[in-house]
């Protein structure tokens, strides 16, 4: 997955329930404190929190609410100087909570902030380390569950590492086993969509930003997408809308939404109406997508929101990215010289830790310069237009326009994945079989990507035997690029079908 750092942040945008108990209870300054922070108003939080701690020094929801605003701020900013403050002040809060007297808020508050400390490791490249901060967490989260079954908040933790844990790839299943993690799909999916039921009730109506955000991002990367898709009711659309005018984050997991239904058009609408307001911590990573969405329908105006994220952001992620499709850009329009510059750009600017940085920084060090009528097929694809992006290979004979036999293996490709989103299921399935059989032994994604869809589609159709066989051919083959999310997602498939 592409955005990996930014569904690291999303993992742990985690909610504190408002139980009173001795010293440690919210009152409404510090569940309005806490609403800030989920909303990246981190001063007006910090404001709050001050003079609650001024009033009652013991309660160590002052000082989680400040953690967890600590969080966002690194990993909105990339702060790497900060990773060693946030683990420091972790674990002295930690410290702290130990000394409370036992209840199911203790537990979870302690679960969460581990959870926070496993990510700041992740982004540090440090994930033995943080693989064991998440086992932490997770015997905590299932101890709480023993302990206080009623407990709805603790579902929000529980469904979330067991959806993660039971769809890791076989491969890697003996990791998990040495530190005593395992996890189920299906008990996970069961246990967010009890969460979120009890949220739209009202009874836990402040959990409704994190319910959303986590039940979301895991249907989308470890669902069945399309049963989702069909599954959402206007009333959840609309109240996700209004949120993301003013919300982040939910502004950010509104476009994974809409990106996964093809609608471009309603992620420029969103992010046009998303609103900084005052005091609160710019998302610089909107900047980014829209940058995207401007250049799927072939507008100049990524050019300016490509080159906001670029001035404006600090950090080193997702820099050579952009360049790369600010490259794109000019390559379509057939502007060489503008084509050149930005490429070069990419071998100096920003750093290759994340999947797509790398593939950019690949393919400019190798002097890459992508067929142009391939790459508008697959824009316009990306971006939903996908009447316009068949018109590519319409207009232009693929036989003539494509030089090589990787491109025509691209073309069969995109063709399939074209006519899968667009539910022309028959043509789809042509393609991804000539996908399939072209490319097993070619080390790109294409073969494999085609298996899974192609499972996807037949698990959706009820063909379960030929979804299954698909989703263990992609176990099965050998391919380099995009491997651990494809095998994932065909693991979390197989689970899916055989429990």
């Amino acid at each position: 997955m592409s955005k990996t750092r930014v569904n690291i942040m999303l993992f742990f945008l985690c909610l504190l329930s408002p139980n009173i108990m001795a010293e440690l209870y919210f009152n409404a300054p510090l569940t309005k404190a806490y609403s800030q922070v989920m909303e990246m108003n981190l001063s007006g939080a910090r404001t709050i929190t001050k003079a609650e701690f001024l009033k009652n020094p013991e309660n160590q929801l002052t000082e989680f609410i400040e953690t967890y605003a600590l969080f966002i701020e690194i990993a909105i900013n990339q702060k790497e100087e900060k990773y060693d403050s946030f683990l420091e002040k972790s674990n002295l809060l930690l410290t702290k909570l130990e000394r409370e007297k036992e209840a199911p808020l203790k537990r979870y508050l302690m679960a969460d902030i581990y959870m926070l400390r496993a990510a700041i490791k992740g982004l540090d490249n440090s994930y033995f380390s943080a693989l064991l901060e998440v086992r932490t967490a997770y015997q905590y989260t299932t101890e709480n569950l023993k302990k206080y079954p009623g407990f709805t908040p603790q579902l929000k933790m529980a469904g979330l590492l067991n959806i993660v844990f039971g769809s890791v790839p076989e491969k890697y299943s003996w990791m998990l086993q040495m530190v005593g993690l395992k996890g189920s799909i299906n008990k996970g999916f069961e246990q967010l969509a009890h969460l979120q039921a009890e949220v739209l009730t009202g009874k836990y109506s402040w959990l409704t930003t994190e319910s959303l955000v986590i039940y979301q991002f895991c249907q989308l990367n470890y669902g069945n997408t399309q049963e989702y898709l069909t599954s959402l009711s206007p009333n959840m659309l609309k109240l996700q809308d209004s949120l993301a005018k003013t919300n982040a984050i939910i502004c950010y997991s509104a476009v994974s939404l809409y990106r996964h239904k093809g609608d471009n058009e309603k992620i420029i609408k969103l992010l046009e109406s998303n609103e900084l307001l005052k005091g609160y911590q710019k998302f610089y990573f909107l900047d980014y997508l829209a940058g995207e969405a401007y250049l799927y329908r072939m507008d100049n105006k990524s050019i300016t929101y490509f080159n906001r994220y670029l001035q404006e952001f600090r950090g080193t992620h997702y820099r050579k990215s952009a360049l790369q499709r600010m490259s794109w850009y000019y390559l379509i329009f057939d502007n060489q010289a503008k084509f050149l510059e930005y490429n070069k750009r990419i071998l100096t600017e920003g750093n290759d830790l994340l999947d797509s940085d790398k593939k950019a920084l690949k393919s400019a060090k190798q002097g890459e310069k992508p067929n142009k009528y391939l790459l508008k097929c697959r824009l316009l694809f990306d971006g939903g237009y996908y009447r316009e992006a068949e018109a590519v290979f319409l207009v232009h004979n693929p036989r003539v326009v494509l030089k090589t036999e990787k491109e025509f293996l691209e073309y069969q490709y995109r063709m399939g994945r074209l006519y899968d989103e667009w539910n022309k299921d028959e043509k789809a399935i042509e393609f991804y079989l000539k996908t399939i059989e072209n490319g097993k032994n070619d080390p790109s994604y294409f073969a494999a990507n085609s298996a899974l869809h192609l499972g996807m589609l037949y698990e959706n159709r009820n063909e379960r035997d030929k979804a299954k066989r698909m989703y263990s051919m992609v176990l099965d083959l050998d391919f380099d690029e995009y491997h651990n999310s494809i095998t994932q997602k065909a693991r979390a498939g197989l689970n899916r079908l055989e429990n």
